[in-house]
């Protein structure tokens, strides 16, 4: 008896470095060792020492891309120059050579990914998230670097509550990424519970105009596909489903109208090119409009590191780009807001190989509605103000691998 209870204690303290990795990927913003950045190394470290042990066991051949992205960003980071804006930025494409494959052996050592684990982290996001909604818009800030648009007063605060992110747009994102996680390992549960609690915190918690403008963007583009791909009966199914979700819109539009998103809407809705008055959103605009345009313009050459508040302090010069910086402040611009742009301004035609990675992983299970969903909200997510060094994001690819591999083998 003694035997076994000591071999019980031996597994559970071999696979704590397994769990430790899960759960900083679904708590990427916690700041135990007060670096400062809103992205957090805890998972990486873990993920660093899995990756290590398990080095000589095989990998996805379509794993070897993330290789080939590491090694140009290594000649990238020799060119650039060491600062610390460049090595922030290399530790993106090191965090997607390592992260996402940890994940991957540590989802198949623990037999899958688990549903109660899952649960207890949407809960525990969802109680923070209420207390600093009714309570202390305050609460547990202090285990982040930075927490912004956070008034004292919990009544006051238009923006939405932050839970365990620096903002609430970056709340918002992580529970689309939760959502995404949903979608990927318990879409066949049909949990609807925790498919609304999901959602409540999108909409009355974060309360993130980024994320609800992603998530029915992505929803418009499902239907698209449904509508072109479908037969007649389908069709029907799909316009109904997108005339719910407009009714719905109107008729809780009073809910949302002393919140930031309301007013962006009706600005949008009242002259369009007011939007940039909006910092914050001209910020992310252009981000991912001016990364894009580089690439063009650059014939797809990289233009590495430290450069782009440089580059976009030029194209604020240019009168043709006078309306995307009505409130142009140089300082504002020292990173990329984009994960992809970052990715297409930084490296260039290489840039394209992160989505390409990501589309090859999960493309033979594309036909399943879950999935498909899944990708285009995730893409369409990559291309805001999340970093691709988020711990969250590098879980979901991970998970995308695994999924792929029980796929390939046929384990239910």
């Amino acid at each position: 008896m003694k035997n076994i209870f000591l071999s019980a204690i031996k597994i559970n303290v071999s696979d704590f470095k397994y769990w430790a990795l899960l759960f900083f990927c679904f708590f990427p913003y916690l700041n135990l060792l007060r670096l400062g950045t809103d992205t957090q190394p805890n998972a990486l470290i873990f993920a660093f020492y899995i990756f290590l042990i398990n080095i000589n066991k095989s990998i996805p051949k379509n794993y070897l891309i993330t290789i080939i992205v590491f090694f140009i960003a290594v000649m990238i980071l020799l060119i650039s120059g060491f600062s610390l804006n460049s090595i922030l930025s290399f530790s993106n494409y090191s965090s997607i050579l390592i992260v996402p494959i940890a994940v991957y052996f540590s989802l198949k050592k623990l037999n899958g990914f688990s549903y109660k684990f899952f649960k207890c982290c949407v809960y525990a996001w969802l109680v923070v998230g209420l207390i600093q909604k009714f309570i202390s818009s305050t609460f547990l800030t202090f285990l982040l670097s930075r927490s912004s648009g956070v008034a004292l007063d919990s009544s006051l605060n238009t923006r939405g509550v932050v839970g365990l992110a620096p903002e609430p747009t970056y709340h918002g994102s992580t529970i689309l990424l939760f959502l995404i996680v949903y979608l990927l390992n318990f879409y066949e549960k049909k949990d609807y519970k925790l498919l609304m609690i999901l959602i409540f915190q999108l909409f009355f918690l974060s309360i993130s105009s980024t994320s609800i403008v992603v998530l029915f963007v992505s929803i418009l583009f499902l239907f698209s596909y449904l509508l072109f791909k479908s037969k007649f009966l389908t069709v029907v199914y799909t316009l109904i489903g997108a005339s719910f979700i407009v009714l719905s819109l109107i008729f809780l539009a009073p809910l949302f109208s002393n919140t930031r998103i309301y007013n962006i809407m009706n600005l949008v809705i009242s002259n369009p090119q007011l939007i940039f008055f909006d910092q914050s959103i001209s910020e992310r605009f252009n981000a991912v409009y001016f990364t894009i345009s580089s690439l063009i313009e650059n014939f797809g050459m990289p233009k590495g590191f430290n450069s782009y508040q440089n580059y976009i302090y030029e194209k604020s010069l240019l009168p043709e780009y006078n309306i995307y910086f009505i409130n142009y402040r140089f300082e504002n611009y020292s990173r990329i807001l984009s994960g992809y742009g970052m990715g297409f301004y930084e490296l260039g035609v290489f840039g394209l190989l992160i989505p390409g990675f990501i589309f090859l992983t999960i493309r033979r299970q594309i036909s399943k509605i879950n999935i498909l969903f899944s990708i285009i909200l995730f893409n369409l997510l990559l291309f805001t103000a999340m970093s691709l060094n988020n711990s969250a994001i590098l879980f979901v690819i991970g998970n995308m691998i695994f999924s792929n591999y029980r796929f390939i083998n046929k384990i239910v």
